[in-house]
């Protein structure tokens, strides 16, 4: 009887765990289209929209940090231009498997701006960014592989990743 008693309080202290997490996240994506919402309209609250997306950052949540890595990269939404704080959020991101974060680390690699220039780092990170979901990475790949870019040349590994670019509705036009 004593140890059903311990089994169900460690049972549900995990559980009160995992609850705690998901309400935070669920708040972190709240925040975050929020902010987003507040940023499409015709005039926004920039500064709103800042301190709600850097909330859901603070939280934790992938696609903040994202947003926030792509705004010290550009300089934009009152951000000064910072390319490596850019590339550092970004690379946060990419633990939570944002392929939006991969794609931009895998550009950065690949022309060398905001870090040195790394074309085997650049073909991984478009892999990582085809594996989660990025139609677009797949057609880097397919590049990648035809020319031999970061990756021993195939063409015909190339030409397969086209074709499945194609296939996610990636036009080359």
């Amino acid at each position: 009887m004593e140890q059903l008693y311990k089994s169900y309080n460690f049972t549900t202290i995990v559980q009160t765990d995992r609850l705690i997490k998901v309400h935070k996240m669920a708040s972190a994506k709240a925040l975050f289209e929020k902010a987003t919402k507040e940023l499409q309209k015709k005039k926004p609250n920039v500064l709103t929209a800042i301190q709600d997306m850097s909330k859901s950052a603070e939280m934790g949540y992938g696609y903040a940090i994202y947003a926030i890595g792509t705004w010290y990269f550009h300089g934009i939404n009152g951000f000064k231009q910072n390319r490596k704080k850019g590339i550092e959020h970004w690379k946060t991101a990419s633990l939570q498997n944002i392929h939006e974060a991969f794609f931009d680390l895998a550009v950065s690699y690949e022309l060398g701006v905001g870090v040195t220039k790394n074309e085997g780092k650049a073909f991984n990170h478009y892999l990582q960014a085809a594996i989660c979901g990025d139609a677009q990475a797949h057609q880097e790949l397919g590049r990648l592989y035809y020319y031999g870019i970061g990756v021993k040349k195939d063409k015909e590994t190339g030409l397969f990743f086209f074709e499945v670019a194609k296939a996610l509705g990636v036009t080359t036009e």
